[in-house]
């Protein structure tokens, strides 16, 4: 297959994963210091997934296995969205959570810090610079911006407007640590797909590691409190109830935080070029440097911006010597791969003194969560191009232990053993809610033979059915548009929009001739209610569903070791309505109208349609809420949509929003995930990250 035309044609911005999208602005900057205000990043994923033998909350009365942004402004309410009312209900929350601050911001701004705590909270500084005579820029102040520096009592439009009030998104979660051990700590450790990005129009096509520069210098740090609550805490008269002695927890003063530094060896070429600060190459890790409190009500007039890195005595090493105010600052990095075989590598959690961290085992722990962008990192900078959205999947996991599924949490144990194998029939003959469980779960040694999930672009493959003979696995983010297989015949695939990084127009329908060309083991298993209506198709939507279940031309994405029985271009309708169908209540319904397509219709509401709308968009199983690769996901069914139009079947179904919805084959910014069909005999065992892997 010819690539370099389709290369060329999508070198543009990046991608990721995640649950739900909300606003957030991030504003370019020099150093930490902000010298313009004028471009922005719109948009952010926030995800914290726990492994199976720990639980999260953000109220300690709530636990899950994951919490999203969305929860946070759900529960913590936002400045813009609810009003003087829901002012006040964010403060009593906040007294009752201990009396912290919990900020989700509308916009990031540049701040340092030293990873100094005080009573459990990071110390940060913010600078401010002016405009000489002469043009060069000069730092006017260093300004206190921890969290007991920003003014809680101001008028909620000033919370609005002024966002330098809260530069940095901070909030507390809960850890719940079920636990073999009864001393020692669980050490905590971050699984390979925890990572950091910022999408970006016109930006190498990716996952983040070559845009705007600004994903380079963005932290996520927590501060785990010493004192904890048993996670078999029961009510005590003179403490208040559990959830109140949850909430309650304070610091013990002797907090060390751990600071991640998620893409610690990335820079532009423009940092390679122009920094000054030693850095020879795009991928080079050098020490981030952190302006310490003490100097917070300085100012500093005659210091330039250029200059609070500069090597300053007759040494020519490139580290600031006189300002002791300056003072590197250990973060942990990224230590895994995303190109594993056999079973994932995690990353061990350090504090900044180099010690790991841990839990204490049955123990309930409060954690306090920082994301910011750190002005003292070399990328930055004011030319560090803004894209579209900040995407953070942030996966906490611990090393194993002997834990089993007598294990329980205080609502329930756990669904589904540590250590069991599940085939096709064994995990089809579960309830639906033991595989509410198990769908959507990554698989981590799954990986095509065509390209690693990196060179794909996806975060890996998830599990999504199983229908008693085979069970299915689907790619968890759209893949680049360099892998999507040419027609039977070499026709390529053409974009439809080059503003979307991975959408493609379905051309290569010109290489089939409709429902002759798939075979009838793949239609009776995918297609069966075409297959028991009796009717045969020449039209478009047909050639092209024909191409997307073409198993020889999405051969690629079967793996070497051999578990895969064939691969396909992605769901067909009736595929992804019984796996949705198993994790929700309100059932969708399919029928074949005619010889041209499907419809559908929720049972709820009893009417036949074209299309439906409110799917659950906050499963990214089901609906990719991020539209920088694609508006959505093709499926591999023809719609029954445009019967009356000449000539008829041109239409085809896809995921789209909240939605699935019926464009043209070559109308509409629409991406590809792929499906694998793991061979009937395979098995998955469940680890205890929450991860599976295939087994012999």
């Amino acid at each position: 297959m010819a690539r370099s035309k389709k290369s060329l044609k999508k070198i543009q911005s990046l991608v990721f994963i995640m649950l739900i999208t909300v606003v957030l602005g991030i504003t370019a900057t020099y150093a930490w210091f902000s010298t313009q205000r004028d471009v922005e990043i719109a948009g952010m994923r926030l995800n914290v997934e726990v492994a199976e033998s720990m639980q999260i909350s953000l109220d300690g009365e709530i636990w899950s296995q994951s919490i999203n942004i969305a929860d946070m402004r759900q529960f913590y309410g936002t400045y813009q969205e609810t009003g003087e009312e829901g002012f006040a209900v964010y403060q009593a929350k906040k007294v009752a959570d201990g009396g912290n601050e919990n900020y989700v911001p509308t916009e990031l701004l540049p701040v340092s810090t030293a990873g100094e705590v005080a009573n459990g909270k990071l110390k940060f500084v913010q600078g401010t610079v002016g405009t000489n005579v002469d043009g060069t820029q000069s730092l006017t102040g260093i300004t206190a911006c921890s969290e007991t520096d920003i003014t809680t009592d101001a008028d909620i439009d000033d919370k609005e407007d002024n966002n330098a009030d809260h530069p940095y998104f901070v909030f507390d979660m809960y850890l719940r640590n079920i636990s073999a051990k009864t001393t020692g700590v669980d050490e905590l450790m971050l699984n390979q797909f925890s990572k950091l990005n910022i999408n970006g129009y016109n930006q190498q096509e990716g996952t983040g590691k070559f845009g705007t520069g600004l994903e380079y210098s963005a932290r996520v740090g927590f501060v785990i409190y010493g004192n904890t609550v048993s996670v078999t805490a029961q009510d005590d008269a003179t403490l208040g109830t559990v959830v109140e002695q949850i909430r309650g927890l304070t610091a013990n003063n002797t907090e060390v935080p751990a600071i991640w530094e998620p893409n610690d060896k990335e820079h532009t070429q423009y940092v390679v070029n122009n920094n000054g600060r030693g850095i020879t190459s795009l991928q080079q890790a050098v020490t981030t440097y952190g302006i310490k409190s003490a100097v917070a009500a300085q100012a500093e007039p005659n210091n330039k911006v250029a200059d609070i890195n500069a090597d300053t005595d007759a040494n020519t090493d490139g580290i600031e010597d006189t300002n002791a105010n300056l003072v590197a600052v250990k973060t942990f990095k990224p230590a895994y791969t995303d190109t594993i075989v056999g079973t994932t590598v995690p990353t061990v959690i350090t504090d900044i003194n180099g010690n790991n961290v841990g839990l204490e085992p049955n123990q309930i722990s409060k954690v306090r969560v920082y994301i910011w962008l750190e002005g003292q990192d070399p990328d930055c900078v004011d030319l560090a191009s803004t894209g579209d959205k900040l995407s953070i999947d942030f996966r906490l996991t611990k090393a194993k232990t002997t834990l089993t599924d007598e294990n329980s949490y205080a609502e329930g144990t756990v669904a589904e053993p540590l250590g069991d194998k599940l085939t096709a029939t064994t995990l089809n003959a579960m309830s639906d809610t033991e595989k509410m469980e198990i769908y959507g779960k990554y698989v981590t040694n799954y990986v095509a033979a065509n390209a690693s999930n990196t060179e794909l672009g996806i975060g890996g493959w998830r599990i999504f059915h199983s229908d008693g003979s085979n069970i299915y696995l689907i790619a968890d983010d759209y893949v680049k548009v360099d892998y999507i297989p040419d027609g039977r015949d070499e026709t390529e695939v053409d974009s439809f929009d080059d503003s979307y990084l991975r959408d493609f127009i379905l051309t290569p329908l010109e290489d089939y001739d409709g429902w002759s060309d798939i075979s009838s083991s793949l239609a009776t298993k995918l297609l069966g209610q075409y297959v028991a209506a009796g009717h045969t198709s020449t039209k478009n939507n047909m050639k092209a569903t024909a191409y997307l279940l073409d198993t020889n031309v999405w051969s690629g994405f079967k793996d070497a070791s051999g578990y895969a029985e064939y691969a396909i271009g992605g769901p067909t309708l009736e595929l992804f309505t019984s796996s949705y169908n198993v994790t929700h209540e309100s059932d969708i319904s399919t029928q074949v109208e005619n010889d041209i397509g499907y419809q559908l219709m929720w049972n709820t509401l009893g009417v036949w349609s074209d299309r439906i709308e409110n799917l659950d968009a906050s499963q990214s199983l089901y609906v990719i809420s991020d539209k920088t690769n694609a508006e959505g996901m093709w499926l591999a069914s023809p719609s029954q949509t445009g019967d009356d139009i000449d000539p008829p079947g041109d239409f085809m179904l896809t995921v789209y929003d909240n939605q699935i919805y019926v464009p043209t084959w070559n109308n509409g910014s629409y991406g590809a995930r792929p499906c694998i069909v793991l061979k009937s005999n395979i098995q998955i065992e469940k680890q205890e990250d929450g991860t599976y892997l295939i087994v012999e």
